[in-house]
């Protein structure tokens, strides 16, 4: 990797190699620091506009030879994101990308992932658990969905990984078309509510962050919103009684971050603008009426129920004006920072609008540990680490199947 075959490195002088060995902290500064990187505040003071506007994306990451994606990677990393998503490939390609993106930025990513019910979700390396809908359909399920979160929250921590796109608090209460199917824990509100806290506690538990989604509730939905826009016709009452109670209790939990979903709901915005970039929604409804103080994170932005008929770089912008503090896997992330920064120059957003949300994401990173003193974002002895993960999800597995109901454990 440093231009020599290992056993060439070998063959070369003492003195070589001990300068070999003293090269690879410049090379590599990231995964070798040992300086304070400071305080949220300190951090923030260092930082230029264009690196601010960074420092709220996060990309997806493919583990991908592909030139194009493998250019664009490097340019983000460049330009300094905030983080990345991990898509569906094998771990050891994910690890291995996430490793060599991870030395090339000065503030550490923060690396999250969908993984609802583990990792499997993304890596066919791990145990399968069983999807949130299995358990719903079960009473008294909320210990051993502690138990699974504490086991999620060890295998993403080994790897690496910072925070978990999960619990799903979505309750499906429309019977014909289920949107969410197994992925929501059901239909009744409270215990919906009640696994989704169990789950929740322990994934923290565990050592990751948590993610309420898909705010402010996806189970009434007829239409995918990766296809086109949901038109959930409730009144404000109800969504006070059924959606929106289990991100009150959530968020009174302490859950990290807010995901907000691609929806149009009149009775919270009568303009029918989408909840992902509704400032009545996201600012007013989430921020204040409810009291959220945490991280706020829009649904990936490149999905159809947002973007069809609109420019995918404004739909980005209007997710910052209407509160988002992160803007997740926007289609166009490169002319995405070049408009946020342009309308930050020109001072059209307040600078101070940009800070507020770029102190959130550094008080999640710091939280999650990546700005302590010799913070290390390099996985090592990953086979290792698979392979203790997949002793120990066999013994859980193996105790959720004993106690769920026999046609449950699918």
């Amino acid at each position: 990797m440093m231009g020599f075959q290992k056993k060439d490195m070998f063959r070369r002088s003492p003195f070589t190699l001990l300068a070999a060995l003293l090269l690879i902290p410049a090379l590599f500064p990231s995964c070798s620091r040992k300086e304070r990187l400071g305080t949220p505040e300190e951090i923030l003071s260092t930082m230029s506009v264009r690196e601010k506007v960074s420092q709220i994306i996060i990309s997806a990451t493919f583990a991908s030879s592909d030139p194009e994606y493998t250019s664009l990677m490097d340019t983000l990393m460049a330009e300094g994101i905030g983080g990345i998503i991990w898509m569906d490939a094998p771990v050891g390609d994910l690890v291995e990308e996430t490793n060599a993106l991870s030395r090339k930025v000065r503030i550490p990513l923060l690396v999250t992932v969908d993984a609802e019910w583990g990792l499997s979700m993304r890596c066919p390396d791990y145990v399968k658990f069983p999807k949130q809908g299995v358990f719903g359909k079960a009473e008294g399920m909320e210990d051993i969905l502690y138990e699974m979160g504490v086991a999620v929250g060890k295998d993403l921590c080994d790897l690496k990984i910072h925070a978990n796109f999960a619990p799903v608090v979505d309750i499906n209460t429309n019977p014909h078309v289920q949107i969410l199917g197994l992925r929501s824990f059901g239909s009744d509100r409270d215990r919906v509510t009640s696994y989704a806290l169990s789950y929740m506690h322990g994934m923290q538990d565990g050592g990751i962050l948590t993610c309420a989604k898909h705010f402010p509730g996806h189970g009434e939905a007829a239409v995918d919103s990766h296809v086109g826009l949901p038109y959930l016709d409730l009144s404000r009452e109800r969504l006070d009684s059924v959606e929106l109670y289990p991100y009150r209790k959530l968020i009174g939990e302490g859950v990290d971050m807010v995901m907000v979903a691609h929806l149009s709901v009149p009775a919270l915005d009568s303009t029918l603008t989408p909840t992902s970039i509704s400032k009545p929604v996201i600012t007013g409804l989430l921020r204040e009426e409810l009291g959220f103080e945490g991280c706020i994170i829009t649904d990936a932005l490149e999905m159809k129920g947002l973007t069809t008929g609109r420019d995918p770089v404004q739909v980005a912008k209007d997710a910052f004006l209407a509160g988002a503090d992160i803007l997740l896997m926007p289609s166009s992330p490169i002319p995405t920072i070049d408009l946020l920064e342009k309308s930050v120059l020109s001072g059209e957003i307040p600078e101070s609008a940009l800070d507020e949300k770029v102190l959130r994401v550094l008080k999640v990173k710091k939280k999650a540990g990546l700005l302590d003193e010799g913070y290390s974002p390099v996985v090592r002895n990953l086979s290792r680490k698979v392979r203790a993960a997949h002793r120990r999800d066999t013994v859980l597995m193996e105790k959720i199947l004993s106690v769920l109901p026999e046609d449950n454990g699918k």
